[in-house]
């Protein structure tokens, strides 16, 4: 797709928030880049791009799940991720489940 080739390869997600509910999902997620230069791409003039990006994930999330999502997206950038350990480690989504369950608040 155009907006596959438009984002900058050198790019993560991790997922902060997770909320399903019988009706609607709610997903925080963290778009990662290396510089400000690829934020600008990612988010594209007056939100473009990110919109785009939004939208495309949103509807393959809904189809996988079988609710309405309600999708936010942010850009944030860390220089030189991919060199380190620690983020790389993050990305895994074993990792990324745990802390996303370890976060719930406890009844």
């Amino acid at each position: 797709s155009a907006t596959r080739e438009e984002v900058p390869y050198a790019t993560a997600v991790i997922v902060e928030r997770f909320e399903a509910r019988e009706k609607l999902t709610r997903i925080t997620a963290a778009i990662y880049c290396d510089r400000a230069s690829q934020k600008r791409i990612l988010i594209g003039k007056g939100g473009q791009m990110l919109k785009k990006i939004g939208t495309a994930a949103r509807r393959q999330i809904e189809k996988m799940l079988g609710t309405q999502v309600f999708l936010q997206l942010f850009v944030k950038v860390e220089p030189g991720w991919r060199n380190s350990r620690q983020f790389v480690e993050e990305l895994d989504w074993r990792r990324q489940l745990e802390n996303l369950v370890g976060a719930r608040p406890r009844s």
